[in-house]
């Protein structure tokens, strides 16, 4: 779910610029997913892809999606760190 005011806020209300943005986010999003999940990331890469889906999700006003990428980092951090 997106924050539409958000989106136009940042977009311009521009259509066409929405779209592209959007388009962006998507395949930006997909790779970083992939990436983040691969058996081979240390943990440096995955707080690095996590924390770049952070930014690109409040970019775009996926506020939710930022929410679970700091809460992934978080929960890995404390599992990193031995805390329970």
């Amino acid at each position: 779910m997106l924050d539409a005011v958000h989106l136009e806020r940042q977009t311009l209300a521009d259509p066409a610029l929405k779209r592209e943005v959007l388009g962006l986010f998507v395949a930006a999003l997909e790779d970083l997913v992939r990436d983040a999940g691969a058996p081979g990331a240390s943990p440096s890469e995955r707080d690095r892809h996590l924390h770049a889906i952070l930014g690109l999700a409040r970019n775009v006003g996926a506020f939710r999606l930022a929410a679970a990428a700091a809460d992934a980092m978080g929960a890995r951090r404390g599992a990193s760190a031995g805390l329970p």
